[in-house]
């Protein structure tokens, strides 16, 4: 994949020298505690992500006339015995795990990382579901998730150690060049609760001829 040079505007904004200067921290210097803000993040997306896979791995399990549980939707039948079986067989809800932007996008990835997912065990082979990325966070996953070639860009990030905000501003200069044959846009930029994200657009042909 080639990376296109610099077209679009960052969309990263930075606050003015005056209003960085008048940060400060109670325990230590700004640097340390950036520092075990990164190290606490690391662990916690960390986690989450186990948390994510497993839960996925587990709905998967459980058959309705056969077939696998799909989260984009089984159909009345399959999601009203779904509903069943976790209140009242399981007895607690999935809601506050599952809810979230993160629950949406992230899953999405599992059949990239993991091919063949549900025959493998989370719980039983952890080694098997081992984060792929070094650098590259949940962040930069739920940023990309709609783009095609997002693996690609995802394993240059990691190649080049990119934070976050460099990511925003590298990647979104990619999706947003992206035109089809016609010169239409195919991605643009949306911010949802304070998390921002590539959407991919749905573009639709106009009707040419006349009634």
């Amino acid at each position: 994949m080639k990376f296109c040079p610099k077209k679009h505007e960052n969309i990263s904004r930075m606050p003015s020298e005056k209003m960085i200067a008048n940060i400060s921290s109670s325990c230590g210097t700004v640097s340390e505690l950036a520092l075990q803000f990164r190290n606490f993040f690391k662990e916690a997306h960390s986690q989450l992500f186990d948390i994510m896979v497993k839960e996925i791995w587990l709905e998967q399990q459980l058959l309705y006339q056969g077939a696998r549980r799909n989260r984009s939707g089984n159909g009345y039948g399959a999601d009203w015995t779904y509903s069943y079986f976790i209140k009242n067989m399981v007895g607690i809800s999935q809601k506050p795990v599952t809810s979230g932007t993160v629950f949406i996008s992230i899953p999405t990835y599992f059949g990239d990382f993991f091919p063949n997912f549900s025959d493998h065990n989370p719980f039983e082979e952890p080694e098997y579901f081992k984060y792929p990325y070094k650098h590259v966070t949940l962040d930069h996953l739920m940023f990309v998730y709609q783009y095609d070639n997002r693996i690609e860009l995802l394993e240059e990030a990691d190649k080049r150690q990119m934070q976050i905000g460099e990511f925003y501003d590298w990647a979104a200069n990619i999706a947003l060049s992206d035109e089809d044959e016609k010169g239409n846009q195919v991605y643009s930029l949306k911010r949802h609760s304070f998390i921002p994200y590539i959407k991919k657009e749905i573009i639709t042909k106009k009707y040419e001829g006349r009634y």
